[in-house]
């Protein structure tokens, strides 16, 4: 449900421009890989996240706090419980930005498993063959206190979300494909991509190649779990493919 406000947070005290995102750490999980440059992303999201502030709602703050907490384990890079997310559209062609504030506690139909909860930036792109790629990062993970993004394994996912003709997600199984890397996952992304602009046989790679140009699918990419062991991201994994029976892996 989108929103313009956070339901269930306490107003906040904070008082002139803070700095709530990191441009370094945006750089190192989104490389250049968006039609916007990281400067200019990590300004609107500033100035948005301070907004917010200005508006009363703590949740910008809540998220720097969580970072810096001695009871965060840093080894899972583990994210704070909040069911709110962010998407923030980009026209390609007319380098327009927007943002919108998901509140999923408004609705209780639309509330995540506690398991799963986590502030996610959708960054939502529409280019001119008219396919939508929206790219999921954890926005704590371009927040200061957070820690070096790129430390140990990224666990990954790739997948295709069917839309109806209003736009809206289709209820239909999505195709999955997940991986771990310690290399930078859009290094491993920018790979699958142009495999999958080749005659590679593997299944996701055909499936992907398929839609490209289709306004009636989402292509996805999200950013799942960072700063694993390489133990750690293989047991991810592990749990993906049993949660995703259809998934595949490479």
């Amino acid at each position: 449900m989108e929103t313009n406000k956070l339901s269930g947070h306490q107003k906040s005290n904070v008082m002139g421009y803070m700095k709530f995102i990191k441009e370094s750490y945006v750089l190192a999980l989104l490389g250049k890989n968006l039609p916007i440059n990281s400067t200019r992303l990590t300004k609107f999201l500033d100035n948005y996240l301070n907004h917010l502030c200005e508006e009363g709602y703590t949740l910008p703050v809540d998220l720097l706090m969580h970072n810096v907490s001695l009871n965060r384990d840093w080894q899972t890079s583990e994210f704070a419980k909040i069911d709110t997310d962010f998407r923030m559209d980009v026209d390609a062609e007319k380098q327009n930005l927007s943002i919108t504030m998901l509140d999923y506690t408004a609705e209780n139909e639309v509330e995540r498993p506690y398991e799963d909860r986590r502030v996610v930036l959708h960054i939502v792109v529409k280019n001119k063959f008219g396919t939508t790629w929206a790219v999921h990062i954890p926005l704590q993970a371009v927040m200061p206190g957070f820690g070096d993004p790129t430390d140990g394994y990224q666990c990954y996912s790739h997948f295709i979300t069917f839309l109806g003709p209003d736009g809206m997600p289709l209820d239909r199984h999505e195709l999955y494909y997940c991986g771990i890397t310690k290399r930078g996952w859009l290094k491993r992304m920018a790979e699958h991509f142009r495999k999958s602009e080749k005659e590679s046989k593997n299944k996701f790679h055909q499936e992907w190649r398929k839609y490209q140009g289709d306004a009636h699918v989402m292509l996805n990419s999200e950013l799942l779990a960072l700063n694993h062991t390489h133990e750690g991201a293989m047991q991810w994994e592990e749990w993906m493919v049993d949660k995703y029976i259809m998934g595949i892996t490479l």
